[in-house]
């Protein structure tokens, strides 16, 4: 196993004000204390438990920037995700042998990430970092009723096919307990353990009445949901009723569901 867990998403939101104001609310945070400008972007990092969003606000007025172009054609959402690597060079090696284009970015400090092109990875941004590498600013947890992450929702047309990938390109290998069916949406789910406690979720659709087809058919492949742990999904419905939210509940047994329009552009199943 290269990885050692999520380090932090990198999200992407048309006013950081009201979206820190959105999550404050929801899930009884802290409001962020540090929050910074950069070279076009005001930043700030979103703590939901141990779990970080790397929030984004463009000021560049850029239109044919990487922000730009990620709102024309997905909107508010995450556009990647930093996992702490423990053999980079090795990952990045592998990508080069298989002629993968890798994009680099360079942070204050000398830190150097890497991303292979989401063209490559199911329409996935998948940023490595070292292990004494991390973001531009990680305070401490705050408070608030969810814990961290328990996984990561990737939407994909052939289970098998990713399966393939991602143990070509990272090594990752499927739990054990193989492909189950989840009948309610008509889909199949695999995990692959990426950290202690923290999975990558595949989800192939059974057929064209899945409501993961029709995902997949509005968006192409790539990421679905962030799962968040909690410590009682229940108390997490009602917390979240009481507060006037629409929330889904009783879809994969134990867990509820806050979709993306509540959410500034992710969907969060808590469980």
């Amino acid at each position: 196993m290269t990885f050692q867990g999520v380090h932090h998403f990198v999200y992407a939101v048309k006013d950081i004000k009201a979206t820190v104001d959105d999550y404050v609310r929801i899930f009884d945070i802290d409001r962020p204390i540090i929050s910074e400008d950069r070279r076009g972007f005001h930043i700030t990092n979103i703590k939901l438990g141990t779990l970080s969003f790397i929030t984004c606000e463009d000021r560049s007025e850029n239109p044919n920037g990487w922000f730009s172009r990620f709102m024309k054609r997905k909107g508010e959402g995450i556009w990647s995700i930093a996992t702490m690597a423990t053999e980079r060079d090795s990952i990045v090696a592998r990508l080069v042998a298989r002629d993968i284009q890798i994009i680099t970015e360079k942070y204050p400090g000398g830190n150097i990430f890497f991303f292979p092109h989401p063209k490559s990875t199911r329409g996935v941004y998948w940023e490595f970092i070292g292990e004494r590498e991390g973001p531009p600013f990680n305070p401490s947890a705050t408070k608030g009723w969810v814990k961290g992450l328990s996984h990561v929702g990737h939407a994909v047309f052939s289970i098998e096919a990713a399966v393939a990938m991602y143990s070509d390109l990272f090594g990752l290998r499927p739990c054990l307990r193989g492909i189950i069916p989840m009948n309610d949406i008509r889909a199949r789910s695999l995990l692959l353990p990426i950290a202690e406690n923290e999975n990558l979720e595949l989800l192939e659709p059974m057929d064209n009445q899945s409501p993961i087809a029709k995902w997949l058919e509005e968006n192409g492949e790539g990421f679905h949901h962030v799962g968040l742990q909690v410590d009682n999904a229940l108390a997490a419905l009602n917390r979240l009723k009481d507060k006037g939210m629409k929330v889904n509940s009783g879809v994969l047994g134990g867990s509820c569901w806050i979709e993306p329009g509540d959410a500034h552009g992710v969907r969060y199943e808590l469980g």
